[in-house]
């Protein structure tokens, strides 16, 4: 796995292989375990979605596969080709979010919930997964995810 390379204001950069792989210290066992993941998502935080999707339109020639919310959306995310998918979001702070997929999320939870910094608890999303979301020390956030399929 390489880390970000550099950033820009309101961009992050990473490159992590689909097949990534997280150490996680297990902290009631005082040992490093190894968690098996699959990338799916990354998200940059930025500060205007819509001059955002602007740059990624005209800059790079991405497009946009949905908003959200409808109504008033804050969030696009980008047609891929396969892999990892790319969305920007509207929000406060700078740094990125990277989903994983994983088969538990609750066994995690429960493993991490009192040693991490925590962004979004455990709960049922609207469309159809179970996720909680974390922030590794730098303030990205680490979203673990189990998909409804």
């Amino acid at each position: 796995m390489s880390l970000p390379t550099g950033r820009r204001s309101g961009a992050a950069s990473c490159h992590i292989s689909a097949a990534a792989i997280l150490r996680l210290e297990q902290v009631d066992r005082g040992r490093v375990a190894l968690l098996r993941t699959k990338l799916e998502h990354v998200r940059a935080n930025v500060s205007d979605l819509h001059r955002a999707v602007e740059w990624y339109q005209d800059t790079l020639g991405f497009e946009v596969e949905s908003y959200w919310p409808p109504d008033n959306p804050n969030y696009a995310d980008f047609k891929t080709g396969g892999g990892a998918t790319f969305a920007v979001m509207e929000a406060g702070g700078r740094g990125a979010r990277f989903n994983f997929t994983i088969d538990d999320p609750d066994e995690l939870w429960e493993r991490l919930k009192d040693n991490v910094t925590v962004v979004e608890p455990l709960f049922d999303t609207p469309y159809g997964t179970r996720k909680f979301t974390i922030a590794d020390p730098d303030g990205n956030e680490l979203g673990f995810v189990r998909n409804s399929s």
